[in-house]
C-alpha cells in the first residue's frame, strides 16, 4: 500500500531533489506554505510530513508546533529539511517532535533512507519482522538476536540490519553499493565499512559465517541452504 508524503516544499527545492524510488513509493503532496500544509493534514491522510524549515509565511518550528497540537496529525511523522546546520537548530527541532532532520544540502538517497526509517519506527511498513533463517542460523529482526544451531547470538543493531538484508536477497550477489544503501543511511560510508562489519558479522556466526561468501571485486552473497562454498 502506498503511503501519502505530505512535502511542505516553501523555498521550491526539497520536491525537485526526491529520489526517485521515493516519488514511486509513495503518493506526494506538495504545498509552498505552513498554512497550506496543516490544511492538507487537516482534511486528509497524511502518514508523514517533509518540512522545509522554512516556508514563506511562518516558520518551520511554528508549523511543527501546529501539527503536534493537531487532533488529527498530532502523531503524524515529521522530517525536517534545513537548512540550518548547527547543533543547536538540530536540538531544538528535534526537541518539538520532529521524528528526524536533514541537513540540506541533501542527498536524495540518503533522504529517501531516512524517510524509510522513520517509516519502519513508526509501524507504517510492512517489512517481516518474524523470524527468517537458512540453514542452522535464524534471524529474529524484532530484539537484534540470531542463533546459530541453538546457540544464541546478540547483534548490533547494524549487523542486524546488514544480516537482515542478506537473508532476504539470499541466493543474489549484494553489490557494496547496495548493502549501503539498505544498510546506512549516509553518504560517508565506504566499501572498507561494509568489509568490517561484515567480518564482525561472520565471527560472530562462527562456522555458520562461511554461509555469506564473498564474490571478489563486487560484493558479498548469502548462500542458499544446501549450496556448497565455493570461496
Amino acid at each position: 500500500m502506498k503511503r501519502c508524503i505530505l512535502v511542505v516544499d516553501g523555498a521550491g527545492d526539497v520536491l525537485p531533489s526526491l529520489d526517485p524510488v521515493l516519488r514511486d513509493a509513495h503518493d506526494l503532496v506538495a504545498v509552498d506554505t505552513g498554512a497550506r500544509a496543516l490544511e492538507a493534514a487537516s482534511r486528509r491522510s497524511v502518514d508523514l510530513v517533509l518540512l522545509d524549515a522554512d516556508p514563506p509565511d511562518m516558520k518551520g518550528n511554528d508549523v511543527l508546533r501546529a501539527l503536534r497540537g493537531h487532533p488529527v496529525a498530532f502523531d503524524v511523522p515529521v522530517i525536517v529539511v534545513s537548512g540550518q546546520t548547527a547543533e543547536i537548530d538540530r536540538v531544538v527541532t528535534l526537541s518539538l517532535g520532529a521524528d528526524d532532520y536533514v541537513a540540506k544540502p541533501f542527498s536524495p538517497r540518503e533522504l529517501a533512507l531516512r524517510v524509510r526509517a522513520v517509516m519502519r519506527r513508526a509501524g507504517l511498513l510492512t517489512e517481516p519482522t518474524s523470524p527468517i533463517g537458512t540453514g542452522p542460523v535464524e534471524l529474529d529482526p524484532s530484539n537484534y538476536r540470531a542463533t546459530v544451531g541453538g546457540r544464541r547470538v546478540d547483534l548490533t543493531t547494524l549487523e542486524c540490519e546488514l544480516f537482515r538484508v542478506l537473508l532476504l536477497r539470499r541466493g543474489r550477489v549484494q553489490s557494496r553499493a547496495e548493502l549501503i544503501e539498505h544498510v546506512w543511511a549516509s553518504d560517508d560510508v565506504d566499501g572498507r565499512t561494509v568489509d568490517t562489519h561484515i567480518k564482525r558479522l561472520r565471527r560472530k556466526l562462527g562456522e555458520a559465517g562461511r554461509l555469506i561468501e564473498t564474490v571478489h571485486g563486487i560484493g558479498y552473497r548469502l548462500r542458499m541452504e544446501g549450496e556448497t562454498a565455493t570461496d
